[in-house]
């Protein structure tokens, strides 16, 4: 993501500012701790061993009206954006610096400029386009370890035009990596991924709950640190003065996701499950109602993709007159709707109410809920549920399609529902480098 900087600011369109930084101070603070899939030191080594980019001068590389190779280096320009799967920025070409050293355009960009052609014709044939990041890149927030790096194959999703801040056409250009499912390049996630799989974390297979050991275990693998938390399974809880410095580094994400989802008032996290999924490993629908919980659930998803889905719980789905909730996406929904109003305006009595939705339940012939949300969660996602409803009304499942996934939830655990003697296992406190900021 990009960075949040406090440095000199230029004006952007409408008077807004962007802050910039400064030449001298291109690097960011936080270093990249894993090597590019391909790099060089020199622009002339970098077009020597890239066929797809022999440009030794400007930001692209294009050959018979097609762009194969796109260079973000220095200044994108206004409002531009680099996270693990976005980049936007500006098109480059036609630009000079101005007095200040800030890169400015000078010359009006069309569909007939040339880079903006390459762009539009790789953007309709589907062409993937490299990209490559230079570390005098302004707006990546890592000190990237060569001067020219190779993120990845993006594919050109739209180019458009704005008004720049000296009333010039600028062309821009948005793309999208193509292979969602193998993790980016400069990428935090990467790290704490990599590390999860060479400590010993104590991830373990626990017997379902009402079964004895030997008769049915799960099939996915958990531990739980912190205040002790029990679902479909009994989980030991280790303390947080146990846990890996991994564990904290993710529940320090985690903290920051509940705090930006919630405001202020988010109970801060104090249990923290890992759950470590193989291929084709799932856990089927359940919610996270239990009484013992705070509001808020948040979830750290690393490795390979999942798919998340969401539905209705039966009991509120099939209804009847006793659970009294009319839901959007329940079975007869605007008849239950109109009835309920009925009821609560006199026009039918207790017996009545029952009776006709009784009449209604009759009818139904699907036994579960269709899928309301279907949320798909690539490496280094994170979820954040929020509100006892939720739980209530809804349950939710997440299937693994990959062949390692970990997953990693935050929850506050009421102090009241934990045994005296367990209370110390859910203290902690954060080390300076722990502490995320979405950065």
């Amino acid at each position: 993501m990009p960075k949040k900087r406090t440095c000199s600011e230029n004006m952007q369109d409408g008077g807004t500012r962007k802050p910039r930084i400064e030449q001298n101070d291109t690097a960011g603070d936080e270093e990249a701790r894993n090597q590019p899939p391909a790099w060089a030191d020199s622009r002339h080594s970098l077009c020597s061993a890239l066929p797809w980019f022999r440009s030794v001068q400007g930001g692209s590389y294009q050959s018979n009206k097609l762009c194969y190779g796109f260079l973000l280096d220095r200044d994108g320009g206004p409002r531009d954006y680099l996270d693990d799967e976005i980049v936007i920025t500006r098109v480059g070409g036609d630009c000079k610096l101005d007095a200040d050293g800030n890169l400015k355009q000078h010359r009006n960009q069309d569909e007939n400029t040339r880079v903006v052609e390459s762009l539009r014709e790789s953007m309709q044939s589907g062409l993937a386009v490299g990209l490559i990041i230079g570390n005098k890149n302004t707006t990546i927030a890592r000190k990237l370890p060569h001067r020219f790096n190779v993120m990845a194959w993006f594919r050109v999703v739209d180019v458009w035009f704005e008004k720049t801040s000296n009333n010039k056409t600028g062309a821009r250009v948005r793309f999208q990596k193509l292979d969602l499912e193998q993790p980016s390049w400069p990428n935090g996630p990467n790290e704490l991924f990599k590390r999860l799989q060479e400590v010993d974390l104590g991830l373990r297979r626990y017997p379902v709950r009402g079964q004895s050991a030997d008769e049915m275990l799960t099939a996915h693998f958990a531990v739980n640190f912190g205040m002790p938390y029990k679902y479909v399974v009994s989980v030991d809880s280790k303390g947080f003065d146990e846990a890996p410095v991994e564990i904290m580094f993710a529940l320090g994400r985690l903290d920051w996701a509940t705090r930006e989802a919630v405001g202020a008032g988010a109970r801060k996290p104090n249990e923290l499950l890992t759950v470590g999924y193989f291929q084709d490993m799932s856990m089927g629908f359940h919610d996270d109602g239990e009484d013992s919980l705070g509001p808020t659930i948040a979830t750290l998803s690393l490795g390979s993709q999942a798919t998340m889905r969401f539905r209705l719980k039966k009991k509120y789905y099939n209804g009847n007159a006793a659970n009294a909730a009319v839901l959007p996406g329940c079975e007869f929904f605007e008849e239950r709707k109109e009835l309920k109003e009925q009821h609560e305006n006199g026009e039918l009595d207790d017996a009545e109410y029952v009776n006709k939705c009784m009449e209604l339940t009759s009818d139904i012939t699907r036994r579960e809920a269709k899928d309301m949300i279907a949320l798909e969660l690539h490496h280094g996602d994170m979820v954040v549920m929020h509100g006892s409803l939720l739980q209530k009304y809804y349950e939710h499942s997440i299937a693994s399609e990959g062949k390692l996934r970990y997953a990693l939830t935050a929850r506050h655990v009421l102090e009241e529902k934990v045994e005296l003697k367990e209370r110390a296992k859910g203290q902690l406190k954060f080390t300076a480098d722990q502490i995320y900021d979405g950065e």
